[in-house]
């Protein structure tokens, strides 16, 4: 936020909403949590899971210290299915949370979009109904006061239907 707020960057994504006085947010996207598993993991075969079926395994998430969005909705997920995760290792990047995954350390709740699967041998079950009520969203964030009525993406890219219409354009200011 403080590159945005500093004027270094132009739109910035952010996990959940945003509730700052001068910014404004908009959905990107919003996906359900699915069961991230090692490939031939027993739960990855079956053909539908519900959270109860996780109680008893092993997890591999962010650390508290991180203060992650993601992590929040998880044990809050978790929490629904009335259990905590059992939690055997942490760790600060996603991706490293999937390369443990990976490694056969525990499971994990993430976006099916968040990385590609094929990248490394894990699996995103893919259940027919989402988990229950908790969704992972990102809102794309930009300062208010700066907001194009059209999308800034457009704007910046030149793709609005009159760009010398803009009111960034109006106002001598770069496109946002």
């Amino acid at each position: 936020m403080g590159a945005l707020l500093d004027r270094r960057i132009d739109i910035g994504l952010v996990p959940g909403s945003l509730q700052l006085e001068g910014m404004e947010s908009e959905m990107f996207v919003s996906s359900p949590l699915a069961p991230v598993f090692p490939r031939g993991h027993r739960l990855a075969a079956r053909r539908s899971i519900r959270l109860e079926d996780l109680t008893s395994e092993a997890f591999v998430l962010f650390p508290t210290s991180l203060q992650s969005h993601l992590l929040e909705i998880v044990t809050a997920t978790c929490a629904d299915a009335g259990f905590a995760p059992n939690v055997v290792q942490e760790a600060h990047h996603l991706h490293t949370v999937l390369a443990l995954v990976d490694a056969g350390v525990g499971l994990n709740l993430a976006q099916p979009w968040v990385a590609r699967a094929d990248a490394m041998d894990i699996s995103f079950f893919a259940s027919g109904k989402p988990f229950p009520n908790r969704r992972s969203d990102f809102c794309q964030a930009l300062r208010q006061y700066e907001q194009c009525p059209k999308s800034p993406v457009d704007c910046r890219n030149g793709k609005t239907a009159r760009s010398d219409t803009c009111p960034c354009r109006q106002l001598s200011q770069p496109p946002h």
